[in-house]
């Protein structure tokens, strides 16, 4: 999972665009998951087979985490600074600085919220396993 990010990353640079990217390797990750889910509910399975099914499912979650994870905080931010491009292009150009640091701190304050978020959810998943 760690190793993926660099590949989904130039997918989305060079060829697919980040969304597609998104889109894409989400399918996969949902599709692991539910092959991983099936690995683990299907005990009237053979042993053999719910293996390979626990070892498709996370090598198709490895795969999908490694599409997402290097585009969705870019993504995030593009949005932020789309939004605020929109609001600010009937402004005068003296206000010009004044609307770049603003966009600069709206762009500091989504990444404070998401990376909180993420470590949020860390930790509440490891005290709650």
């Amino acid at each position: 999972a760690y190793a993926s990010p660099p590949f989904g990353a130039l997918l989305a640079d060079g060829s697919l665009g980040r969304y597609r990217t998104i889109l894409y390797f989400g399918v996969l990750y949902a599709l692991g998951m539910i092959i991983l889910t099936a690995g683990a509910l299907g005990t009237s399975y053979p042993i053999n087979l719910r293996r390979t099914l626990t070892f498709v499912g996370l090598i198709l979650i490895c795969i999908g985490t490694g599409g997402i994870k290097p585009c969705v905080s870019a993504f995030g931010a593009d949005q932020v600074i789309e939004d605020s491009e929109n609001l600010e292009t009937s402004r005068i150009e003296d206000e010009k600085n004044s609307s770049d640091q603003a966009n600069k701190d709206r762009v500091r304050q989504f990444f404070a919220y998401f990376y909180f978020c993420i470590n949020v959810g860390a930790v509440a998943s490891t005290l709650i396993i």
